[in-house]
């Protein structure tokens, strides 16, 4: 009874180690499908860098198959140019265990290049067990596409600062405080300053207090839903003459509604203002050219019928001397009126 009862026990604890064996193998499939399809490469080397254990996210990364990487060194894939940086920190790594983390380059089976970032970490004893084979585990991230996105970033933002360096309008930036982050050359020539030192300088501080009313009022009116104002006036540069701007104010607001920074544009409009400055004050003289024209028609009326009216009076008065001298008194004030009638006109 003893014997069968042992049995029992016996092949109890088998179908259990059976049971354990079978989640063992389950688990161990399923971290390895894991690591083969990871969207990040795997590389397991040892103390010398020689590869013997990757999954297929590196290999595809290179372009190898991974008979063509196996017992090879890590750097034979490294670009040329990185190949001693990867050593120098591969080696502090080594020597010093904890996760290092670089962007380098490596080159592909084609010559191609590929930006990645690597994150190297040596393993301690127990993971040196589980993972036979393997001391120092690398970890290979493509950046390449991050990496164009901030070429392409960095060439049109210097692409957009030489266009508004080249722009003939004062750009400049603020905060909410008035202090100025940006200004591009022109600002900056035109109050005469350095463009490094007028970053940091008060934008109102540089406007005439005649001014500055003017400039709050507008800056009062911005809003998220209307975040664009302009306005006109002149105002006297470093040197020189006053010129006129037109002013292009636009509020930039934080998601609660609040302006976080404002950007004004200043184009010079001097010969616009003073085009229409002439233009007003040639329609002011051709109105008044038009009135006297007018005023000089009405007048020669009631001086043709005046002139009339003395010449029947001589005509019926022609015994009266003293009267002949009065109308012909009245007959030359008339003609100086007649005659300035005509310099008027």
């Amino acid at each position: 009874h003893d014997l069968r009862v042992h049995q029992i026990e016996l092949e109890m604890q088998n179908d259990e180690l059976i049971q354990a064996q079978q989640e063992t193998e389950s688990l161990k499939e399923h971290y390895y499908t894991l690591f083969d399809q990871a969207p990040v490469g795997y590389v397991s080397v040892d103390d010398n860098g020689m590869i013997h254990k990757i999954n297929q996210r590196f290999c595809n990364l290179l372009d190898h198959s991974p008979k063509a990487i196996y017992h090879r060194p890590f750097s034979q894939f490294v670009f040329k140019a990185d190949k001693n940086r990867f050593d120098r920190e591969f080696l502090n790594a080594r020597n010093y265990p904890g996760r290092t983390k670089l962007p380098l380059r490596l080159e592909k089976e084609n010559g191609a290049v590929i930006h990645v970032e690597m994150a190297i970490k040596a393993l301690g004893a127990a993971d040196r067990q589980e993972n036979s084979g393997g001391t120092i585990l690398i970890n290979v991230l493509d950046i390449s596409d991050r990496v164009r996105a901030e070429q392409s970033l960095l060439e049109n933002k210097e692409r957009l600062k030489h266009i508004i360096e080249d722009i003939p309008a004062l750009i400049c930036r603020f905060d909410a405080g008035g202090i100025i982050t940006y200004a591009n050359q022109e600002f900056s020539d035109f109050f005469g300053c350095e463009s490094d030192s007028c970053s940091g300088s008060s934008f109102f501080a540089m406007i005439p207090d005649s001014k500055k009313a003017l400039f709050h009022t507008h800056f009062s009116r911005l809003t998220p839903k209307t975040p664009v104002d302009t306005m006109e006036y002149s105002i006297k540069p470093a040197q020189g003459e006053p010129q006129w701007f037109r002013w292009t104010i636009r509020g930039i607001f934080d998601e609660t509604g609040q302006a976080v920074r404002y950007q004004t544009v200043g184009q010079d409009i001097t010969e616009q203002v003073q085009t229409r400055t002439e233009k007003e004050e040639k329609l002011k003289l051709q109105s008044l050219v038009e009135l006297s024209g007018a005023i000089c028609h009405e007048l020669r009326q009631p001086l043709q019928i005046l002139l009339g009216q003395t010449d029947l009076i001589s005509i019926q008065l022609s015994d009266n001397q003293q009267l002949e001298k009065d109308l012909d008194r009245l007959r030359e004030q008339t003609g100086r009126i007649n005659q300035l009638l005509n310099q008027l006109n």
